[in-house]
């Protein structure tokens, strides 16, 4: 116990914390990880506080649990899936833990812990909002507030155990193919797509009640959800889920710990293709070389794809979706009411926030790690290598931008304004969080790291970008409410600030030393 108390506090502070790892700056890192953290922790507390006020306020609070518990079990599995294998499988410092007098369940439980640690974060956000709101509507007693508050210390562990065996299973499905990284890409966003429209889809409800409808969509998302209805068998619901919650994490320890070497070796095993006999030497120019260079780096890791473009695949889905299939079938696909009227007034926004979402640069020079010193010893500038990360950014963004804009044209009616603002809009905003992604990332740089998921997640850049990404988006939309400004005056002056910032900012990200 003490060796895997020991192990879970390095993890934290390893890949958490992202302390601990040779980096300058360590009061400074922490601070800012610790700020961003909470800062996130915060904007989805006050969400879900609203989301809740409205369920109560039309009358379902019998449901309101119900709601945080299925909604906490959705984000948990998103957030697991694509990062368990990382941590517990693709994890550099196995190999050297092995070496040491600890146990193979010690490890495995230090990882599992760390896990944990991001997943209790997640569903907390989403659970206090709710239980404080309970009680001081007076729905619930202190004391059955005490009694949820201890139940979600559970909350996460079926979503944890259903989302890592789901993850191991698409990677082994993966790994019988060659190019296992495209597949298990294709695979990831298949289910992620899937689980999503199974849950959102909506039937001809006309004459169905609203309690009905409710409760049907919760047991869609988590049938366990049932559970936590607030009644008389409430305290029977929630006895039966930690009994349930404890045989599913006994059947999932026992069988990660007694495969676990076979696991590990079967996915960290290469591919024999063919071999070459006769290699061909090309030579391109410096900045081409580079760019397909971070291409080849960006696409070779499955973990690094799906963490930093699950927005472009998203925005690429639904405006595919649209064009085959109209805006008035997405409409009822995800219960979207007057949709086409949102993206005739918003849709440059909207594209936008799903660019922002997606940002390769806030990594790209920590993931070269240990080999960054092939970069420094290369006769190249700095600028074409800030350049060639900040392309393949760009690249990744135009194939989102071009399905979204393609099917706004074709199936929205706009005028002459609406239509630039959608071609420039999202362009800001991409050049915007690309340049300062890459600054961020040489400002706080990790090149000591066991798994990409600690840098393209979890890192000090990475964290401080997607807080940035989520203010550029929310801002326009405090000044249209605060300050009475119409929308096409709001973005213009956020996209004027977005580029001189981010000229400033290009500026003195070529002016860096990677050598630092």
């Amino acid at each position: 116990m003490k060796n895997t108390m020991i192990l879970a506090k390095n993890q934290v502070f390893n890949n958490l914390l992202n302390i601990g790892n040779g980096e300058k700056n360590k009061k400074e890192t922490l601070t800012y990880t610790a700020l961003s953290l909470f800062s996130v922790f915060l904007l989805v507390c006050l969400y879900n506080l609203f989301s809740i006020k409205s369920i109560i306020e039309m009358g379902l609070n019998k449901y309101a649990m119900s709601y945080g518990v299925s909604v906490s079990f959705f984000f948990v599995v998103l957030a697991t899936i694509f990062k368990s294998n990382s941590i517990f499988f693709y994890n550099k410092d196995f190999e050297m833990l092995s070496s040491f007098p600890v146990k193979k369940s010690e490890v495995i439980a230090s990882k599992f812990f760390l896990l944990y640690l991001i997943d209790i974060v997640i569903c907390e956000s989403i659970l206090l909002p709710d239980m404080i709101l309970l009680v001081v509507k007076q729905y619930i007693s202190i004391k059955l507030f005490l009694f949820f508050l201890a139940t979600s210390i559970v909350t996460p562990v079926i979503p944890m155990c259903v989302a890592s065996i789901l993850a191991i299973l698409i990677e082994i499905l993966g790994n019988l193919f060659k190019r296992k990284n495209i597949v298990n890409i294709v695979l990831s966003f298949l289910f992620f797509i899937g689980y999503f429209i199974a849950i959102s889809i909506n039937r001809d409800e006309k004459n169905v009640a609203l309690e009905e409808i409710v409760e049907n969509k919760l047991i869609k998302i988590f049938p366990l959800a049932k559970l936590f209805y607030i009644g008389e068998n409430l305290q029977n619901g929630i006895v039966l889920f930690i009994l349930i919650s404890v045989v599913i994490f006994s059947l999932y320890c026992f069988l990660i710990m007694k495969n676990y070497d076979n696991i590990h070796q079967y996915l960290n095993r290469s591919f024999q293709g063919k071999s070459c006999i006769n290699l061909e030497i090309k030579i391109k120019k410096p900045c081409r070389a580079l760019f397909e260079k971070e291409l080849r780096r960006y696409l070779g890791s499955s973990s690094y794809v799906i963490n930093t473009s699950l927005g472009v695949m998203v925005l690429c889905f639904t405006s595919v979706a649209s064009i085959l299939f109209g805006v008035s079938n997405i409409e009822k696909l995800f219960g979207i009411r007057s949709l086409d009227l949102i993206l005739s007034q918003y849709a440059s926004l909207v594209i936008a926030s799903f660019l922002v979402m997606s940002c390769t640069t806030s990594s790209s020079i920590s993931l070269e790690g240990n080999n960054l010193w092939i970069l420094q010893s290369s006769p190249v500038s700095v600028k074409k290598i800030v350049n060639s990360k900040i392309a393949v950014n760009i690249l990744i963004h135009f194939i989102g931008y071009f399905f979204a804009v393609t099917m706004i044209f074709l199936k929205i009616k706009l005028n002459v304004i609406q239509m630039l603002s959608i071609l420039i809009v999202p362009i800001c905003y991409s050049l915007f969080i690309s340049v300062v992604g890459l600054y961020i990332n040489m400002r706080y740089m990790k090149l000591i790291w066991s798994d990409e998921i600690s840098v393209v997640k979890h890192s000090t850049a990475a964290i401080l970008t997607n807080l940035i990404a989520i203010f550029m988006v929310a801002a326009p939309v405090t000044m249209m409410i605060f300050l009475n400004l119409s929308y096409q005056i709001a973005m213009l002056i956020i996209c004027t600030l977005m580029l001189i910032v981010c000229q400033k900012l290009y500026r003195v990200t070529l002016s860096a030393n990677l050598c630092k």
